[in-house]
């Protein structure tokens, strides 16, 4: 037997036998979820079982799914699938497993399509994302995207460039970036996961004159900003036209900053994201992004980090073709 781990656009070749689809949870334990296989025209046959779901014939096209038994699937709920036929001989049968799906934020994530080819069954992933580990705040983030816009990540022609600047003025550096700008630079590295082209955020430190970060993974994006900013002279005032001039058709550029610019020039920012003390998380009513600074001992949670993702997303929703989002966490 032949076990294939399949990743994102792979495909394999098994028996035509009756396929067995197992899904099995990883760390947490085990959490409600619905295996669905439609064809053509809607659900086609299968025998469940409590350990797994068998489909017995496949003579078309089939599309395996996975539903939450809620409204959405919780954070960290990850799986294994494993897919093969299902018969006496299967034992010495080829399988495909898919490693490590992360379900956290989705009502639905399509994983395979099953079909006949040359006397065989073909297995297919469909848009597999294969994640990378992210710190807690941009994990929230990453997962409250993914629930707004329904999928795990945007499909190709929706894909954005992110790029992030961030107000190096003296005002910005008045408190420890720990705890002023560590939080709004988390949010778009779990963001970049899902509307990024190459999965990340692009940062620039805007002083005098902006300044690019080396762009890098995106559990890293965060360290890599303060570690820019840590070795920059203290500028005076945030000269945005510069840097919000490089927006093109396909750039998502947004500021972080702790006062509203008095105008955005060129309409050329997606948005602008204001950091303090008292700032409420979310949709703010000038069309900004509020994000509170908080103490050292505390962090934002999933609520706010679902209200600030989706006023993001909305901001970006031209570019991303999500004018009307799906829902709000």
């Amino acid at each position: 037997m032949t076990t294939y781990l399949l990743r994102e656009g792979h495909s394999v070749r098994v028996d035509a036998l009756p396929i067995a689809i197992r899904v099995q949870p990883v760390g947490g334990g085990p959490f409600g979820h619905r295996v669905e296989v439609a064809g053509r025209n809607g659900p086609v046959r299968t025998v469940r079982r409590p350990d797994q779901v068998i489909v017995p014939v496949i003579d078309q096209p089939v599309q395996v799914s996975l539903l939450p038994e809620g409204e959405a699937f919780g954070p960290q709920s990850v799986v294994t699938v494993a897919l093969g036929p299902d018969s006496p001989a299967g034992g010495e049968a080829d399988r495909a497993v898919l490693d490590a799906v992360d379900l956290s934020g989705l009502r639905r994530r399509d994983i395979v399509i099953m079909e006949p080819d040359a006397g065989r069954i073909k297995i297919s992933t469909i848009g597999m994302v294969n994640d990378e580990a992210l710190p807690a705040t941009a994990e929230m983030a990453r997962d409250a995207a993914r629930g707004v816009l329904g999928v795990p990540r945007l499909p190709a022609e929706r894909q954005v460039r992110l790029v992030v600047g961030l107000d190096t003025s003296a005002s910005m550096r008045r408190l420890p970036a720990d705890r002023l700008v560590r939080p709004c630079l988390e949010l778009f590295a779990g963001l970049g996961v899902v509307i990024a082209g190459d999965q990340t955020a692009h940062g620039t430190l805007v002083g005098w004159e902006p300044v690019p970060v080396p762009a890098g993974p995106a559990a890293e994006f965060a360290e890599s900003m303060i570690t820019g900013l840590a070795d920059r002279p203290l500028d005076i005032g945030c000269r945005i036209g510069e840097f919000a001039a490089g927006a093109g058709e396909r750039v998502a550029c947004f500021l972080i900053t702790d006062a509203v610019p008095p105008a955005r020039p060129g309409q050329r920012l997606a948005g602008t994201v204001v950091v303090g003390e008292a700032q409420s998380p979310g949709p703010l009513r000038d069309g900004s992004t509020g994000v509170p600074v908080l103490s050292d001992d505390q962090r934002l949670d999933r609520d706010q980090v679902g209200r600030i993702v989706a006023s993001l997303l909305a901001a970006a929703g031209a570019l991303i073709g999500a004018e009307n989002l799906i829902g709000t966490p």
